[in-house]
């Protein structure tokens, strides 16, 4: 009777290891941790019935791609202690899935490409404070509120890429400190507010924005402070005049496919490592040549069409120097330094950067001339002010 009891308890922990085990029919597992549910026509009902067949301990990575999910149930994954990625790709979710990390602590990414969720507000995100990356690409979302993802501290990784995105406002990404990668490719982008991408501390952050119709870059649009910014811009509508200066304080830059036929060194604040211009109509001249020595880096593109910028920019055919362009005013020699900086020799008579400033008989420049005039001009209608109020007070007290 002991030996049946013992055979029959073997055989009952086996059977329950099989079925604890087990693969939903639905899917296909690789190993206990990895298991993938795609095009099965999974409702929320059957979420809930695999939900039960699957291994609480192990499971690490689950996805339900192309089915028809039109709410996401996160307590039914409530025990699952190591689920770190949950993919919901080309379902019919409308709403984002609720309170991801406060019933799964240890989830780090969420994809909900391809679903109908045309909304997002930042109440969505209260419970997501360990997602590190997130994915909204495909979903027809129109518009990205300020301070919309502050409740998400640790996110790295954040996809927006096709949608419908016109604006992107300057506080929406306020708080991501850690944010790595951003992609807001195709979406019909027009407008960057300025300081959107100022507030990343992160040294290496990517940021993708092409495809879109940007034809303006303030200055300081991307202006990290630390650099070593990556910024991809091709294919938008940009033109030689449609840039500020110091728009770009980064580290790689992507302008390909614009409307470029030059380049203004004054849009950086500093150099860059790479620099990509494939499929502009660039101009060789002077001009381009000093932007390009400036910048430093490699280049990708051509001018005159078919002229390599890397070989334009070392072999220097047109002879180009640093005082070409130079702003030296009132018949001061420009002075060359280096390949890219000058200086401006001025005359007896003018000073300052450009000797842009007229020195007068006394030896002061007209800058500090007119200052001593207006405050001369600011004194002496004071003290008119202060002598008509006396009188007005005198005739007062006599009226009395």
């Amino acid at each position: 009777m002991g030996h049946v009891l013992f055979y029959s308890t073997i055989l009952l922990s086996l059977a329950y290891s099989f079925v604890s085990s087990a693969c939903p029919k639905e899917c296909r597992c690789s190993g206990k941790n990895y298991v993938t549910c795609i095009g099965k026509n999974i409702t929320n009902e059957g979420v809930k019935e695999i939900a039960a067949q699957l291994n609480e301990t192990e499971l690490e990575h689950l996805y339900f791609t192309e089915n028809k999910i039109d709410h996401f149930e996160v307590s039914y994954f409530v025990n699952f202690t190591k689920l770190k990625n949950i993919g919901l790709r080309k379902n019919l979710l409308t709403k984002v899935p609720a309170n991801v990390s406060i019933l799964i602590p240890s989830i780090t990414r969420l994809g909900l490409s391809y679903n109908m969720i045309n909304s997002i507000v930042r109440a969505d995100f209260a419970g997501y404070r360990s997602i590190k990356d997130l994915d909204f690409k495909g979903n027809g979302i129109e518009k990205l509120d300020a301070n919309l993802f502050q409740d998400i501290p640790r996110l790295t990784d954040l996809h927006f890429n096709d949608n419908k995105i016109k604006v992107i406002k300057n506080d929406t990404l306020k708080g991501l400190t850690e944010l790595v990668y951003i992609n807001f490719n195709g979406n019909g982008v027009e407008i960057i507010e300025n300081g959107v991408f100022n507030n990343m501390t992160y040294n290496e952050v990517e940021v993708y924005l092409r495809n879109n119709k940007i034809r303006t870059l303030a200055s300081g649009t991307f202006g990290s402070s630390q650099g070593g910014m990556s910024v991809k811009l091709s294919g938008n509508e940009l033109t030689p005049n449609s840039i500020q200066p110091k728009a770009f304080n980064v580290d790689s830059l992507e302008l390909d496919n614009n409307n470029l036929t030059a380049v203004h060194q004054d849009w950086f604040a500093s150099s860059l490592n790479t620099f990509s211009l494939e499929g502009n109509p660039l101009i060789c001249d002077c001009a381009l040549y000093q932007s390009l020595v400036f910048t430093g880096g490699y280049f990708f593109g051509t001018c005159n069409k078919t002229y390599n910028l890397n070989k334009f920019s070392g072999e220097n055919k047109l002879n180009c120097t640093s005082c070409f362009g130079n702003q030296c005013q009132n018949g001061a020699q420009c002075q060359i330094i280096d390949k890219s900086n000058y200086n401006c020799s001025c005359t007896e008579m003018h000073s300052g950067r450009f000797c842009q400033l007229r020195i007068n008989s006394d030896g002061d420049d007209d800058g500090i001339a007119v200052g001593y005039i207006i405050l001369i001009v600011v004194l002496v209608v004071l003290l008119l002010a202060g002598l008509l109020a006396v009188v007005c007070y005198t005739k007062n007290r006599k009226g009395n």
